[in-house]
């Protein structure tokens, strides 16, 4: 379960640099 949440965290980020990287 934790890991499923670290990994939930980790894609989350991702996609948070993702979109900033695309609105800049």
């Amino acid at each position: 379960m934790h890991v499923y949440l670290k990994s939930i965290f980790l894609f989350f980020t991702n996609g948070k640099n993702l979109v900033n990287r695309f609105f800049k």
